[in-house]
């Protein structure tokens, strides 16, 4: 991998939604907030557009009971049953970020360029109008569903990873930033900062972008 260097240091959640697409993450509208980010669960929300297709990422608080998911962070799921049951993996899996490198490289952004949202969940929006759009595609389960037959939804999970790893080396268009040095425009008088963004050049096709 080859590297570029960029980072943004936000003083606010907006600031810091536009940080992440400035490092060309493609944050989807989500009804109900101005900011792109919404909260359900206490844990806040996003939605990624990865080559077309919405990629729900939480914030995890550690309270689910998995000891090895660090809190605080971003990670990728597969959408909210019926129930309010965040259809996440194993430890493994959310930890590997279920073998996408692609989902682990916006993960890393958005660890990034909005860190520590935890500490102001009260400024997010409540998400119950954006369920449509984090489950878009994914036909999640309740977690009565999802115990009954864990073996079976793990392996699920995995095949959705596997599956827009494989969409990933195929795709035309690229899902990141271009193989130019961008000229953020940063509000509020935001600090520029060294940051390695890393990209699989094997994702793209050759003319569209060269690192990340």
């Amino acid at each position: 991998m080859r590297a570029t260097e960029f980072i943004f240091e936000a003083t606010s959640l907006p600031d810091g939604v536009a940080a992440a697409e400035q490092s060309g993450v493609r944050l989807m509208p989500l009804p109900g907030s101005d900011f792109k980010m919404v909260q359900i669960g206490g844990r806040p929300i996003v939605v990624v557009n990865v080559n077309g297709f919405p990629i729900p990422f939480y914030v995890s608080t550690g309270s689910g009971g998995k000891a090895t998911v660090a809190s605080n962070q971003w990670y990728p799921f597969w959408g909210i049953g019926s129930d309010g049951w965040f259809n996440k993996g194993s430890e493994r899996q959310i930890n590997s970020y279920y073998d996408s490198p692609q989902l682990k490289i916006i993960a890393d952004v958005l660890n990034k360029t909005l860190p520590n949202v935890l500490s102001s969940r009260s400024a997010i929006p409540d998400g119950g109008g954006a369920i449509e759009t984090i489950n878009a595609g994914k036909s999640p389960i309740p977690y009565k569903q999802g115990s009954a037959s864990p073996e079976t939804s793990l392996k699920k999970m995995d095949n959705m990873g596997k599956s827009l790893s494989a969409q990933s080396a195929r795709v035309n268009a690229p899902a990141f930033v271009p193989n130019h040095e961008p000229e953020p425009q940063l509000p509020y008088g935001h600090r520029v900062k060294s940051f390695v963004k890393q990209i699989v050049p094997s994702m793209f096709k050759e003319n569209h972008y060269a690192s990340h």
